[in-house]
């Protein structure tokens, strides 16, 4: 405890020396010509380094990733102490009364010159860039620490933990025997490819394989990793960028340093493709001398070429030397081409899988208490029986044990033991026919339930056991503690699905369990044509998941609201959903995230009714959104294209009781067919033309911050206000209100949300906006839309403006009155007010520094800077002063 009060001590005190030598630099640097290059430097790191360290107050002793960041941390002779000290020197160099000055109202020039003086500054630097360079040492260790959260991708752990809650001891030692395992783990060969048949128990034995690599890289140096991966059917995606993810961020965690293309990667809004993903992998490679990378179930990835193609770059790029690659999968053509090109192969169709298989039937058969009350002879009978029947099959043999185990009487076992299905088709043929008829529906609804949710959450939000029981209960009518004729609870729909549905615990401390498909066959099984005994359960996507759907919709609009435990803000989970969350958390955060993802599984009737600000459902629901993303880690309620989403608007009167806000939150989640259908029975002319009140909960211009901005606009101003407008919403207009849509106004609006680097192509929104008739120079506006790309440093957008003929003199409308009532997302603006292009480039800095900074993002910052200069000057045909 003294330990994590010291620490939380030290950034704090860091933190506010930070911002005392920030402020100081700042004010020097906007007021005092040909201030010291130094300053600017001093400002940006420190800057950066008061993010870092406000950051870190976040950080939660109790989560287990997070303790082991804040044990890196710590100590008397750990980064942050080591940072305060420098950080206290530093500050010594700049004299108490110089803050004093440079925090007073109306401090003018000649007080600030003057204090720059008091600085003795050419005395200074040289020890100041010393303690500058050490202190962005600190920082780049610190960094380091927090590193593996900026790529942090799709988690493979829990697969990790449940596989290894399977593993039969003595089990899967084969691999480790053989001579080809040694080849590997010793680097005589790269790669080793294990393969085997659908059920031979691939995962179980990955996750075998893996436990043994971490123990002998824990045994060596910390050069030496190992880093694993598991692809699953569940998520329904493509794992090539994912897996490889999850592998640059978990050597990002592990690193001594910060490759300065991850700090590039985290700070752009780009989404980073295989190619990038590569070129970090290569870089942070270097502070390793060996990594044993481990990729389960290839086959499991959807478009798996992809991750064959990613696969086969790590073998056989010299890049990429370092890595040892395993990797497991079923035998099938496509991954057999490929891997034989790279790979050692082993198979797992040999007498040690039946020798395994056998030892597993034997324990099962000893430990569980139905067994144990057989005479020995017909356990032994069963070991025997099944160790053979498998033919190397784990799964038929699991499979068989559940069937074996649900009888009672001996002449119908050992008849069993005489049938057995041949296949694991003929297994669940069997397991289904086995089921009772009062148990069939539920046993249906359990899986047609985990399989939605696995489509709609790809594999990220675990479903709670419990919330199948709510939501069985509820579809029939009934209560969770209802007594008609059978009672359902967790143990018997634990029992009734048998081997067909795993449930265990997310996490070791979480106190319910959760459901999940027991085995992909199970999935293949349910999603394939099958014989009219089994078809009842078959899943047909489409009209089964737009049925659960309807459901989940028409709760989270019609269940009365309820308060969102603070617990649950920091889960884990996206929306921080986790085992514990309540049904209606589940339908709200659910509903969203179908809307984002499955439109076409949503009935367009609920669509609006969810989205209605008229609603009673709909300020509980932002609300719920709002706090359930609190984590800051989830990426699922906020696309790209979007910086504010619908639950962060607050719609007044007579807005809310307007269907022009139901569009506004479908166009804003960019769902255009449910907006079509919207508005086939408006007038469009009149959507556009009314006028929109309410508030915005938005970034500030900084973004490092959000404050509640006033709405006072019409449909296509608030898309652009919220960043949202660009060429599938344009198009959208242009196809369902041709010639309804003025733009002309628009451009101020636009250009702080405008991204494009160094040039915009023919499909940027800002030159398709211009085509459409908006105006370079718009009348009535304090500020030019010229003026924000340059303070922007939005090098594309000056020169298409400039293209476009925007007046390099126009320096915005002093009689204007918008923006200045009251708050708005471009009130922060008004501060380029009557100042030349040019002189906002000298005189104000941008928005480089909301964020930590590399010093190659200050050089990018400068070039950007001398670039837009030059093009302002090449098309300057009057003389601009540049003032003061």
């Amino acid at each position: 405890m003294a330990e994590a009060i010291g620490l939380a001590a030290s950034v704090i005190a860091v933190v506010e020396i930070a911002g005392r030598i920030a402020s100081v630099c700042k004010s020097l640097i906007e007021t005092v010509r040909d201030y010291p290059r130094d300053l600017r430097l001093i400002f940006v790191e420190t800057g950066s380094l008061k993010v870092i360290f406000e950051s870190l107050l976040f950080l939660n002793e109790d989560d287990p990733a997070d303790s082991v960041t804040l044990q890196r941390l710590r100590g008397s002779n750990g980064p942050v102490e080591g940072c305060k000290a420098v950080m206290d020197q530093l500050n010594r160099l700049f004299p108490s009364d110089s803050l004093r000055i440079s925090q007073t109202k109306g401090a003018n020039r000649q007080k600030l010159q003057t204090t720059l003086t008091s600085l003795a500054w050419p005395l200074k630097a040289e020890r100041a860039r010393k303690l500058l360079d050490e202190m962005m040492r600190y920082k780049s260790t610190i960094s380091v620490a927090l590193q593996g959260q900026l790529l942090w991708g799709t988690s493979p752990s829990s697969f990790h933990n449940a596989a290894k809650r399977l593993y039969e001891d003595k089990t899967g030692d084969w691999v480790l025997r053989s001579s080809d395992w040694d080849d590997w783990i010793n680097a005589r060969i790269r790669s080793l490819w294990i393969h085997g048949i659908p059920g031979a128990g691939k995962t179980v034995l990955a996750a075998h394989t893996i436990e043994t690599i971490l123990r002998i890289c824990e045994a060596k140096d910390k050069r030496t990793t190992c880093v694993y991966y598991y692809c699953y059917h569940g998520h329904n995606q493509d794992e090539s960028v994912p897996c490889l993810r999850w592998l640059v961020s978990q050597l990002l965690r592990q690193a001594d340093k910060v490759p300065t293309l991850a700090w590039k990667v985290y700070h752009s809004a780009r989404e980073p493709d295989t190619t990038l993903l590569l070129e970090v992998l290569h870089e942070v490679l270097d502070c390793f001398d060996r990594v044993y990378v481990a990729v389960d179930a290839l086959d499991e990835s959807q478009s798996r070429q992809n991750l064959l193609d990613v696969l086969n770059v790590l073998v056989t790029d010299l890049r990429f030397g370092k890595i040892q690659l395993l990797t497991t999968s079923r035998e099938y053509s496509d991954i057999k081409l490929k891997m034989d090109r790279v790979s050692r192969s082993l198979s797992m169709s040999n007498c040690f899988v039946e020798a395994d298989i056998r030892i597993y039937v034997a324990v099962k058969v000893a430990s569980e208490a139905k067994f144990r009350r057989w005479p020995s002879d017909l356990r032994t009978e069963v070991e025997t029986t099944l160790s053979t029947g498998a033919k190397g099959m784990f799964r038929w043999a699991v499979c068989q044990l559940d069937i074996l185990r649900r009888l009672n009487h001996q002449s119908k076992i050992r008849e069993a033991i005489k049938s057995l299905p041949k296949t694991l088709d003929e297994t669940y043929e069997r397991i289904f026919s086995y089921i009772a008829d009062e148990e069939k529906e539920l046993v249906r609804h359990t899986l047609h339930w985990v399989c939605f949710n696995n489509l709609v959450w790809k594999g990220s939000v675990p479903l709670p056991a419990g919330l199948l029981i709510d939501t069985y209960a509820l579809n029939e009518g009934k209560s969770p503690s209802s007594s008609d004729e059978y009672l359902y609870d967790l143990e018997t729909l634990k029992e009734s699905c048998g081997c067909l549905v795993s449930f265990t615990f997310e996490k070791d401390d979480e106190p319910q369990l959760v459901a999940n498909i027991a085995h992909y066959t199970v999935r293949e099984f349910l999603e394939a044509n099958r014989s009219s005994l089994t078809y009842w359960f078959n899943i047909q996507p489409k009209a089964r998941y737009g049925l659960i759907l309807a459901f989940v919709l028409e709760y989270a609009i019609t269940s009365k609201p309820i308060e969102i435990p603070h617990s649950m803000w920091d889960s884990g989970f996206p929306f921080g959903l986790g085992s514990t969350s309540s049904l209606q958390e589940y339908c709200y955060a659910t509903s969203v995230r179908s809307l984002q993802n499955h439109e076409e599984l949503v009935e367009p009737r609920l669509a609006f009714r969810l989205l209605s600000p008229l609603e009673g459902h709909f300020q509980p629901l932002c609300t719920a959104i709002c706090q359930l993303s609190l984590d800051g880690d989830d990426e699922t309620l906020n696309p790209n294209h979007l910086e504010i989403g619908f639950w962060d608007v607050n719609w007044d009167e007579p807005t809310n009781s307007s269907m022009t806000a139901v569009l506004a939150n479908l166009l804003s989640l960019k769902r255009f067919s449910l907006a079509k259908a919207l508005i086939q029975d408006l007038d469009m002319k009149s959507i556009l033309q009314e006028t929109l009140y309410g508030s915005i909960w938005a970034p500030t211009w900084t973004k490092r911050y959000r404050c509640e901005s006033k709405l006072n606009c019409n449909l296509v101003e608030f898309l652009a206000d919220i960043h949202g407008l660009d060429k599938d919403i344009l198009d959208f207009f242009q196809r369902e209100a041709s010639g309804l849509v003025c733009y002309t106004n628009l451009l101020p609006r636009f250009m702080p949300g405008h991204r494009c680097v160094d040039v915009c192509e023919a499909s940027c929104t800002l030159r398709q906006l211009l085509q459409l008739g908006a105006n370079p120079d718009p009348e009535g506006f304090p500020v030019t839309p010229l003026q924000i790309a340059v303070f922007s440093r939005d090098l594309a957008g000056v020169r298409t403006l400039l293209e476009a003929r925007a007046d390099l003199n126009n320096t915005g409308d002093e009689q204007a009155t918008k923006w200045y009532a009251e708050p708005s997302t471009l009130g922060p603006y008004i501060r380029l007010q009557g100042l030349p292009p040019l002189c906002i480039l000298r005189q104000l800095e941008a928005f480089l520094y909301e964020d930590p900074v590399t010093a190659e993002e200050i050089n990018h910052f400068e070039v950007v800077t001398a670039d837009i200069e030059r093009l302002l000057l090449d098309y300057d045909t009057s003389t601009v002063s540049l003032g003061d």
